[in-house]
């Protein structure tokens, strides 16, 4: 069957990601809530959102996972890397 492996390898995947995160739907939904008001003032201030709005966004998503799993060592990196790409697409504005 077409796409098996690559399906079965993409649920376990998930199903670990769970385990780190918590449920699927609490997670997105507090997710949705910062990505809306980042979203939502970059587009009534400029007109848009921006590389860095989305720099934003990402560490709002890793804040929200940290939520689930305080030590999360990759999510806490992660932050740390869009903190980084945040400064560089301000940089110069």
């Amino acid at each position: 069957m077409i796409g098996e492996n690559l399906t079965k390898e993409t649920v376990k995947i998930i199903n670990r990601r769970g385990k780190n995160y918590g449920n699927i739907k609490e997670n997105h939904d507090l997710c949705a809530v910062g990505i809306n008001a980042i979203t939502e003032y970059a587009i009534r201030k400029y007109g848009k959102v921006s590389n860095y709005h989305f720099a934003l966004i990402m560490i709002w998503v890793k804040i929200v996972r940290l939520l689930t799993k305080p030590k999360h060592k990759d999510s806490i990196k992660d932050i740390i890397g869009y903190a980084i790409t945040y400064s560089e697409c301000v940089r110069g504005k």
